[in-house]
């Protein structure tokens, strides 16, 4: 059984945050600069729905609106509508390409935060 590779960076454009840092979603949510991520099912794979769990904390809006690119090849862009839930958290869902060249590397980005994920091919 081939086992997907998922590793998370998160990057800020703040100069002391831009060194990325790797999680691993099956260690469970990713947290950073007040943020937290969480992706699933696990283990992530491509032409099948991923669904987004989402915590922005100080956020107020009904919805936002992320988007998704390939980081390794250019793919174009995925939309990620997200909705408020409870409290500060948000959710939604995505679908990513199926990319035959091995490992492919995304970027989730939300709200000026970006979130860099790697994800073998199936």
């Amino acid at each position: 059984m081939r086992r997907n590779a998922i590793i998370l960076m998160l990057l800020s454009s703040a100069p002391a945050l831009a060194a990325p840092l790797p999680c691993d979603f099956s260690q469970g949510p990713c947290q950073r600069d007040g943020a937290t991520l969480a992706l699933g099912p696990l283990p992530l794979r491509s032409m099948t729905p991923i669904q987004v769990q989402l915590s922005l904390p100080g956020q107020q809006q009904a919805e936002l609106l992320g988007k998704i690119e390939g980081l390794s090849m250019y793919m174009g862009e995925v939309p990620v509508l997200l909705k408020k839930g409870e409290g500060d958290g948000y959710q939604g869902q995505f679908q990513l390409a199926r990319c035959s060249h091995g490992a492919m590397r995304w970027v989730l980005e939300v709200q000026g935060r970006r979130f860099a994920f790697t994800m073998d091919a199936d």
